[in-house]
């Protein structure tokens, strides 16, 4: 390898963006770590020392970890990963944004949450595996991707099955033998309908659709990350430290914005449970206040583990979602991308291609 990257050291990656874009839209990977620690995402300007305020991936000793991100591009098209320990940092770009006025450039419509794939009525997908789901169409998704019952460390792919030859080299979701993994991907069926995912280990697969890239639909406004919430640091009123369970809260996003792009982080849950961020007006919420339990996550975690997810979700009219779990717990929400009718860019969507690998130092 080249070098081995320090704690503290920001690594300079070349995305190869179009000189149109902005933004590019990857897929990260923390992996061949000793350490607990997190990765955070930037357009390589001058920032003050220090550790960063907010992160897009964290990572523990066990098993690999992988996220989504939407990144400001620096000069040249170049963005930066900062490492906080000792890591081998993956880089895999899906997707640039560019003007709505390209000719390749898609715009989001958020649907209802709809689930077009569950394995586990039935067999799991076994090792080095590709299991054909029949989405019922073909333009390209934004789904979150959720592996259940892993047996041991392993990652998916999921796309086009004409992507697939052999074992592909990149990635959109890395598991260990925790209950369940989910990551937020853009995926593109076939003519026929028909997404392709390979499996390197045995597990369950859950896909759920959250929106449709067309050429029409919301624009899309990426962000410097800025912290919305943050449990640990908000004690009174409706937030005592924690997100409470059973209760829902309400979080501003993004005034004026028809919908957000948000990395979900739950910290040091002290038992297996998930997280979710939607609409208020989408919880069914009974005379009693009693909330019913949601029907999608945002975040899936293990006890004792932390975990981090890019979420999109629809907000209300005051540019609020609401957030819930069903056990206490400590959650971090950064914003990354702001959607609406007025925004003037789009998502051009690439064939995946690994832009760094950590373990080779290119």
């Amino acid at each position: 390898r080249e070098f081995e990257v320090e704690p503290g050291w920001r690594v300079a990656v070349d995305t190869g963006a179009p000189p149109e874009a902005i933004a590019a839209v990857v897929n990260l990977t923390a992996t061949d770590t000793d350490d607990l620690g997190f990765l955070t995402v930037d357009d390589c300007a001058p920032r003050t020392p220090g550790i960063p305020d907010v992160s897009h991936l964290n990572y523990r000793i066990e098993g690999d970890a992988a996220n989504m991100a939407v990144v400001p591009l620096g000069p040249q098209g170049t963005i930066c990963v900062y490492h906080s320990s000792v890591v081998d940092a993956l880089v895999d770009v899906i997707g640039f944004i560019v003007p709505a006025t390209t000719d390749d450039a898609l715009r989001i419509t958020p649907v209802t949450p709809r689930r077009v794939e569950d394995t586990r009525g039935g067999a799991p997908l076994d090792d080095f595996s590709l299991h054909r789901s029949d989405v019922g169409a073909d333009g390209i998704m934004l789904a979150n991707l959720t592996t259940v019952s892993m047996d041991g460390a392993g990652f998916a792919s999921t796309g086009d099955c004409d992507l697939f030859d052999g074992i592909p080299q990149w990635s959109n979701i890395n598991y260990s033998d925790e209950a369940a993994r989910a990551n937020l991907a853009v995926v593109q069926p076939g003519a026929d309908g028909t997404l392709c995912t390979f499996t390197q280990t045995t597990t369950h697969l859950l896909i759920d659709v959250l929106a449709e890239l067309t050429p029409d639909g919301l624009g899309i406004v990426p962000r410097t990350p800025h912290r919305v919430l943050d449990t640990r640091t908000c004690v009174t009123g409706e937030c005592p430290g924690v997100l409470r369970g059973g209760v829902l809260q309400r979080v501003p996003i993004a005034v004026g914005a028809a919908a957000a792009l948000t990395n979900i982080t739950v910290i040091g849950a002290t038992d297996d449970t998930f997280v979710t961020l939607a609409e208020c007006s989408t919880f069914e919420v009974a005379d009693d206040g009693t909330v019913a339990v949601p029907t999608t996550s945002s975040v899936n975690v293990d006890a004792g583990t932390t975990v981090a997810n890019l979420a999109m979700t629809t907000l209300d009219a005051d540019g609020v979602a609401c957030l819930w779990s069903p056990v206490d717990v400590t959650v971090v929400i950064d914003v990354q991308a702001e959607l609406s009718a007025a925004a003037e860019h789009g998502f051009a969507l690439v064939d995946p291609i690994r832009v760094y690998d950590g373990r080779t130092g290119s």
